[in-house]
């Protein structure tokens, strides 16, 4: 846990009380300990990147835990959506085709987006690409931070989208003549569009060789 700076700096031996619960529809967590509390005048500064209080002399502190503890706060790990696209595959006879990863494991991708729309837009994404891509043939869920936007990419090894359909897949009901035997609502990408829209943002496609 991220909060080690309670440890740090309450009486040694004092207990420190760690409590959660839903409150006007949110759920708030605490952390309360029995210490002297933060000064006044540096109440808006502990959050700050590398801001040691005076009363850290002696401790060993990079300065850097309770920002680190406010970005998290106020983001979404990109790892924990990842997670939740597996968990939700996780059903299929062929699920180990889905090949998830992040694209620098050693960064924080936190981002701000709805957790469950984007679980259903990638749901969709990785359901459409099991359905069309060659049987057997991996797929694979991606993401990370790029000029500070979180990215998510689901990459299959199929033929692509036929440049005449390019505008008309994400649009309500469409199918593609390549769906013959398939079964689909044509609905799955515009449902994700739409939610990814809803979030400021938009799905596309890119073609590699």
């Amino acid at each position: 846990m991220r909060f080690q700076g309670i440890f740090k700096y309450a009486p040694p031996g004092s207990p420190i009380e760690l409590t959660g619960g839903v409150e006007r529809d949110a759920l708030i967590f605490r952390v309360t300990d029995h210490g002297n509390g933060i000064p006044a005048s540096e109440r808006d500064r502990v959050f700050t990147p590398f801001y040691r209080s005076p009363k850290a002399s002696g401790q060993q502190s990079s300065g850097l835990g309770l920002s680190i503890a406010r970005r998290l706060a106020e983001a979404q790990a990109a790892d924990d959506l990842l997670g939740a696209v597996v968990q939700q595959m996780s059903g299929r006879p062929d699920h180990e085709r889905l090949k998830v990863s992040l694209e620098d494991p050693a960064a924080l991708s936190f981002g701000r987006f709805d957790f469950v729309h984007s679980l259903r837009i990638l749901g969709n994404l990785v359901d459409n690409a099991f359905k069309y891509a060659p049987p057997g043939s991996p797929i694979e869920l991606t993401g990370g931070v790029e000029r500070d936007a979180l990215i998510f990419r689901v990459t299959d090894h199929g033929n692509g989208i036929p440049a005449s359909e390019r505008d008309r897949v994400f649009t309500p009901f469409y199918r593609s003549p390549k769906a013959s035997g398939q079964q689909s609502s044509g609905l799955g990408l515009s449902i994700a569009r739409r939610l990814a829209e809803a979030q400021g943002r938009s799905p596309g496609w890119s073609a590699y060789v």
